[in-house]
């Protein structure tokens, strides 16, 4: 579908998502951002946390926020860009962070309304937002993954994790979201993994986008440290990963290639359309 000139001065929105708990998302979402920031340096990128109730982004990125997401939602109708720029948080590497808060009954305030506007107003003060979601289908979350204009879908090469993915790709299809705005990314892969990558595109019936190699070594530093692998060590071979990676998405972005963005109306049948 071709984009109206409105469109295609919004920011691009990229949704980090996986069905289950444990198996990298938070890492890519960090890793994303400061590989866009660090390739597009005309540009700004802004990461986004959606995981409402113990995110982490502020602890991948050693981060202690006066305010976050939460304060934004709380203002409802009153956010503006002006106050959107006040409460992110700027990060080593060029990334504004934008993380929540540990409140509990913050979430009942994530509706879907509150969410589209924020992240539609990060739209358009950024040329890319990756936004961390939820794992299990908040609206929340399910808002993010129809604004997105690409949904990185995370998973490993373990039975678990491809059954969840798969449920998640289900879920996706039956939203009517193109195939084209679905990346699915291999983390932690082993040459030596007992499940080939073939095997698991047949299972998925989906290709794989991109694989990234597994060190778990590199990966504990960095988050003892608090920050992410590529500025921690930009020549590791994970670091080159989450690169190609945002290069990639990057790329798609520059291509012509596009997915609809879901409106609110469209998005009012939701249950009808994932039942």
């Amino acid at each position: 579908m071709r984009r109206t000139r409105h469109e295609a001065q919004r920011g691009e929105l990229i949704a980090v998502h996986s069905g289950k708990g444990g198996l990298g998302s938070t890492s890519i979402a960090v890793n994303v951002a400061q590989s866009l920031a660090a390739q597009r340096t005309d540009s700004r990128v802004a990461l986004v946390d959606l995981v409402v109730t113990g995110g982490d982004v502020r602890v991948f990125l050693n981060l202690r926020p006066a305010y976050d997401l939460s304060h934004l939602i709380a203002k409802g109708s009153q956010v503006d860009a002006e106050l959107l720029n006040s409460v992110l948080t700027p990060c080593p590497g060029g990334v504004w962070a934008l993380p929540t808060g540990d409140t509990p009954e913050d979430e009942e305030l994530f509706d879907s309304a509150a969410v589209t506007s924020i992240l539609n107003l990060a739209r358009s003060q950024f040329a890319y937002t990756v936004v961390d979601c939820e794992h299990h289908l908040s609206e929340a979350t399910l808002t993010a993954l129809d604004l997105s204009n690409r949904i990185v879908l995370v998973t490993q090469l373990t039975v678990p994790a491809l059954r969840s993915t798969q449920r998640s790709l289900a879920v996706c299809r039956r939203l009517g979201y193109e195939e084209a705005k679905l990346c699915v990314v291999v983390n932690r892969y082993q040459s030596g993994d007992v499940l080939p990558i073939k095997d698991a595109e047949a299972l998925l019936q989906a290709p794989i986008f991109w694989k990234l190699p597994n060190d778990y070594k590199l990966s504990a530093d960095s988050l003892t440290q608090g920050v992410p692998v590529t500025l921690h060590d930009v020549n590791a071979k994970l670091a080159r990963g989450y690169s190609e990676l945002a290069r990639k998405l990057s790329a798609l972005a520059g291509s012509g290639s596009f997915s609809r963005v879901a409106t609110l109306d469209g998005r009012r049948n939701r249950s009808d359309r994932i039942t």
